[in-house]
């Protein structure tokens, strides 16, 4: 149940987690989703989205991790998105909680880069006799990501004025067939209301309150996730089993760097292998995979954000690459910019080769 309260408490209400100003943002994009493929269904139109956000503008008052990223601006986005072909690709509902760090801080204009990721409903997913022209996306439920740069312009002590350019994403991490992805580049207006007394409190982004101690230490920890991945339009989902042991340090108070191997189980591969009677006896080295991998995450508090790249040691059947990726949160019992060691955790990752994903995975690890 403590897991459970976590990730829903980071997903859902991560704004609430430090003292600040608090906002409601509306926004109106206005762009058009990409055709990456020869198949692509027809755009009709111009895509379009509506947002409405809760928008929390941190201080350094009670918290640590704020200060450390100086002070960013977390959020919970509630979006509709038209994609320009209402009859094959639908429309999209998503949940995406979000972060916006500044990139240039002045007396009532800021530049900040937002990002975020969460999870999307979409209506009309691919369907072999009722729409198969939507090779796009093969399932309502989604990923949601987003990335976008903006001016936020103070019009008053409520007021702020947004406007900029941003970039949708939704897939649903090739749980299910087809997973091309939907991309939709946009430029976007909106309006940010704050419904406290006074201005930003940027006097208390100045706090000088102690923070902890680098941990300079080397240290080693275990992972193992089980994954799920669809063969084929409308084929049956496999597992996919990894188990890695690593060591990692970290670098400052909140980049944590890890190294280590890992083992890849693909059983989707070897019912393929058997299917087909080849490589007799050879199932199992076919569809193992042995991988050195190096990341970087950072650290939010009880939270952190992976990236990953790993090496393939070793030849494996329709091998599409030498190196692998890995994008994902963690999500610690324990705070990890204070607790360096025997610390439990859990994990939603997207795995992928040549940046397109392959499976969607959980994990349980430990630091050590």
């Amino acid at each position: 149940m403590k897991w459970l309260t976590i990730i829903l408490a980071t997903l859902l209400f991560l704004p609430l987690s430090s003292s600040g100003q608090h906002a409601i943002g509306l926004d109106l994009a206005y762009g058009r989703i990409l055709k990456i493929h020869p198949d692509f269904p027809e755009i009709k139109h111009n895509a379009y989205q509506f947002s409405g956000s809760y928008l929390h503008y941190t201080t350094g008052k009670k918290r640590t991790w704020p200060k450390l990223y100086k002070f960013p601006i977390v959020g919970l986005n509630l979006t509709y998105e038209s994609f320009g072909n209402a009859e094959s690709l639908g429309k999209a509902i998503s949940l995406t909680p979000s972060m916006g760090f500044y990139l240039l801080k002045k007396k009532r204009t800021d530049l900040i880069f937002t990002w975020g990721m969460g999870i999307g409903w979409l209506t009309k997913p691919y369907d072999k006799i009722s729409n198969p022209d939507n090779i796009v996306i093969g399932s309502r439920l989604n990923f949601s990501a987003f990335a976008k740069i903006h001016l936020e312009w103070a019009a008053s002590y409520k007021i702020r004025i947004a406007g900029g350019i941003q970039y949708m994403h939704y897939s649903n991490g090739n749980h299910s067939t087809p997973n091309i992805g939907a991309n939709i580049p946009a430029g976007f207006l909106g309006v940010r209301y704050f419904y406290q007394e006074s201005e930003v409190e940027r006097s208390l982004t100045d706090s000088t309150f102690t923070l902890p101690v680098p941990n300079r230490k080397i240290h080693f920890n275990t992972r193992l996730s089980i994954g799920f991945t669809e063969r084929g339009l409308d084929g049956p989902t496999f597992p996919v089993y990894t188990f890695s042991v690593g060591a990692y340090r970290y670098f400052g108070r909140k980049h944590k760097v890890l190294t280590g191997f890992e083992f890849v189980f693909h059983h989707g591969t070897a019912e393929f292998i058997r299917h087909i009677e080849g490589f007799e006896g050879e199932e199992f080295r076919q569809s193992s995979r042995y991988s050195w991998y190096i990341g970087h995450e950072a650290v939010f508090g009880h939270v952190g954000f992976l990236t990953e790249a790993g090496l393939y040691l070793n030849n494996f059947f329709l091998r599409r690459s030498l190196i692998s990726n890995r994008i994902g949160f963690t999500f610690y019992g324990k705070n990890p910019l204070k607790v360096y060691r025997n610390l439990p955790y859990v994990g939603i990752y997207i795995h992928a080769v040549q940046g397109e994903a392959e499976f969607t995975e959980f994990l349980i690890g430990f630091d050590f």
